[in-house]
């Protein structure tokens, strides 16, 4: 009858372990898809209120500051806390990253447009 109680509460336990398991796995998942959202949508403010032209610092800093404010802020919320300065050091830096790729790509666009002027002269 002992073996029985044991191996019960044995098979109780690892069910449970088992479905604790099972349920982080997908709260990491929907975690993951939630820091994935909030992350595409910062990038998604920061390509629709960046100027075509070439953006000073402070213009970025305003960016961040004023126009994206709050898609940083749920970024930020959704890491914990110990990470902040990290994860707030990591958007600051992909904002730059962005900019200066929307910058390259309208200056290759501008080089284009030039070269094309050039040969039909």
């Amino acid at each position: 009858m002992c073996r029985f109680k044991s191996s019960a509460l044995y098979a109780i336990l690892a069910s449970i372990l088992w479905l604790s398991g099972c349920v982080s796995a997908s709260t990491k998942a929907y975690e993951t898809e939630q820091r994935r959202a909030a992350i595409e949508r910062w990038n998604a403010c920061l390509e629709r209120n960046a100027n075509t032209s070439e953006m000073p610092a402070m213009q970025v800093n305003n960016l961040i500051g004023r126009a994206c404010e709050g898609y940083k802020r749920d970024v930020l919320a959704l890491y914990p806390r110990n990470l902040a300065s990290e994860v707030d050091q990591m958007l600051v830096i992909s904002a730059y990253r962005v900019i200066e790729s929307m910058n390259e790509s309208n200056n290759s666009v501008n080089q284009s447009g030039k070269q094309i002027q050039t040969v039909l002269r």
